[in-house]
């Protein structure tokens, strides 16, 4: 049996727009927030006032549009609430509208805005479910929130973004003391849910009137600058300039040039021989992944790899690459090469978005390669990713014969920890340390210090970037056999590497 509704109250009903309103004033109200915050809560309830007698009532054009009108339905009230509900922030309609506010009129006022977009969100997610990254964000909520304090406005943009205005003012910390302050938030890793998760941000600055004299300018200035950050990938914050405003216009453009780029093999691998320093003789190969557009020119193989991680890719294209490079290792040992170890890099979302252990175990079936063919380098930001299934993943690999290096160490989140936990074979010698070799004290003191602790545990060494002979005869003497470098060979063409595999074998005494 169904009832009828109950008559509405004859009082008129209290829009969306009118309980925004009404929650930007309670928020005024607070005595916990210092004045300049209090005026930027003023501005963004004073713009909505304005905006209510315009069509549209627009706040903010371009890619961040919100609209709230008086008569807005109720399905839009969530929305339209000044404070974010899962974070407790201000929401993105609040912060837009401070924006706009403190942004009208010819003479705009200094003004810097921070875009903050978490790293890998989407992992987290995936991996640990919605929930789990739902704490994410509530404790990175917490820490920005900490870190701004009385200094700006702090809010959500959407997703895992997050937007911080702070309007300079006497006797207040400077823009860039405040970005330090917020990079740092994420220097400590985060405990949910059982799990030791680290985190990081990619965190851009524009400021007004220089990085833009609209909202809209602004924000796409502050947005540049964070994707430059996120290319970077160090966890520092970086400030608009023009070089970010070039890097991120060409990341926005290689996000639609790399969806096509593997189906229209523009994408390849390039092969730098790893040499016996004793004898001159090539005992590997490092499979580099290169694409080189005719508008962009080449990339490197670290900023594409990083490009390819946070827009999902990389799943796709590092498994291509994993069986490219096997099929290649299987190629030379056809020609009478021998078994070459063929070293091919693997990043995070490779390590907990597949089965990678089953995929290699199928790819070295499928060219009838044993895993001592095969070498996979891990960078430190890897191995942060320490959980039971990692160790689990790692023990499997190791069981098949493959060899497991830590690419570039000290250079990353440096943990003697790691050598502990993981079963790795090989520590690589990044050419940051090398490059400095033989002059300089301090890089011999490590590279010295990685070779020596690598021999008590019983691990191979590899030397990347070796460019001179004082180089080479230095690791020599450190006990280091192995390297690859400028002074050996580029990364190589397929064809070029038979060649130098070819005069090789010609060369050696009969």
């Amino acid at each position: 049996m169904t009832t009828s509704k109950p008559p509405s109250p004859p009082h008129a009903p209290v829009t969306a727009h009118a309980m925004l309103l009404r929650r930007l004033r309670d928020a005024e109200a607070s005595t916990a927030l210092s004045d300049d915050v209090r005026g930027l809560l003023r501005e963004a309830r004073q713009a909505l006032q304005q905006s209510s007698s315009t069509d549209g009532n627009r706040l903010v054009a371009g890619a961040h549009d919100a609209t709230a009108t008086a008569d807005a339905p109720a399905d839009r009230k969530d929305e339209l609430q000044s404070h974010d509900p899962l974070t407790g922030l201000a929401s993105r309609q609040t912060m837009l509208a401070a924006l706009s506010q403190h942004m009208h009129g010819a003479n705009v006022a200094p003004l810097a805005l921070l875009h903050v977009d978490l790293d890998r969100f989407k992992q987290f997610n995936d991996r640990f479910g919605h929930a789990v990254g739902d704490q994410v964000l509530v404790e990175a909520a917490e820490r920005l929130r900490h870190a701004v304090g009385d200094r700006g406005l702090c809010g959500r943009l959407c997703a895992d973004e997050f937007l911080i205005i702070h309007a300079p003012g006497e006797g207040r910390l400077e823009p860039e003391s405040l970005a330090e302050a917020v990079a740092r938030v994420f220097d400590t890793p985060f405990c949910v849910a059982g799990q030791r998760l680290v985190v990081r941000a990619a965190i851009g600055m524009a400021q007004s009137p220089e990085a833009g004299r609209s909202p809209d300018a602004l924000l796409e200035s502050a947005n540049l600058a964070m994707r430059h950050a996120k290319q970077r990938g160090d966890g520092a914050w970086q400030a608009f300039d023009e070089h970010s405003a070039r890097l991120g216009r060409r990341c926005k453009h290689l996000d639609g040039l790399l969806a096509a780029a593997l189906d229209d093999e523009r994408l390849h691998l390039t092969f730098q021989p790893q040499v016996d320093m004793r004898v001159d003789r090539t005992v590997g190969a490092e499979a580099l992944l290169r694409w080189n557009d005719a508008d962009l020119g080449e990339l490197e193989t670290e900023a594409l790899i990083r490009h390819l991680e946070e827009n999902g890719d990389i799943i796709r294209i590092g498994d291509w690459a994993l069986r490219t490079a096997c099929a290649q290792a299987a190629a030379w040992r056809d020609l009478g090469f021998g078994q070459l170890r063929m070293a091919v890099n693997i990043c995070a979302r490779q390590l907990v978005e597949q089965d990678l252990a089953a995929r290699v175990g199928e790819i070295l079936s499928e060219f009838s390669l044993p895993g001592t063919a095969l070498e996979l380098e891990l960078t430190e930001r890897t191995l942060v990713e320490d959980t039971a299934a990692t160790q689990r993943t790692f023990r499997a690999l190791r069981q098949m014969g493959v060899t497991l290096a830590i690419d570039d160490f000290g250079e990353g989140h440096s943990s003697l920890d790691y050598l502990r936990r993981f079963p790795v074979n090989v520590l690589k010698i990044g050419s940051r340390f090398v490059r400095g070799l033989p002059q300089s004290s301090a890089d011999l003191a490590i590279c010295t210090a990685i070779t020596r602790m690598a021999g008590d545990l019983g691990l191979g060494v590899i030397a990347e970037g070796v460019e001179t002979p004082a180089q080479r005869d230095l690791l020599l003497q450190l006990g280091v056999t192995t390297a690859q470098g400028f002074l050996y060979a580029p990364g190589l063409d397929a064809s070029a590497f038979s060649r130098r595999l070819h005069e090789e074998r010609n060369a050696r005494p009969r």
